[in-house]
């Protein structure tokens, strides 16, 4: 977990907002510890997808892979499952 993650915690807690946007694990743990709700990434892309914000999550998940971001492709197969494009 890096600054900013750490950061954002602290914020969320501090502002008693109840949810927080993080994807890293160890935020993830500590969100929880902090009873704060977690949206991941994945969840963002899927209610975009849900609420007819964007045509395609596989698009999307393509993109962020050529951009870094790092998906099994398990959870990759999971989300696109979830989203009903496969």
């Amino acid at each position: 977990m890096d600054a900013g993650e750490r950061e954002a915690l602290s914020l969320a807690v501090e502002l008693n907002v109840g949810t927080i946007l993080v994807d890293d694990q160890k935020a993830i743990r500590k969100a929880s510890q902090l009873n704060l709700d977690v949206l991941q990434a994945q969840d963002v892309i899927l209610l975009a997808k849900y609420k007819g914000n964007i045509p395609s999550v596989k698009e999307v998940l393509k993109t962020m892979v050529a951009n870094g971001e790092y998906l099994t492709e398990k959870v990759y197969q999971e989300i696109l499952e979830e989203a009903g494009e496969i």
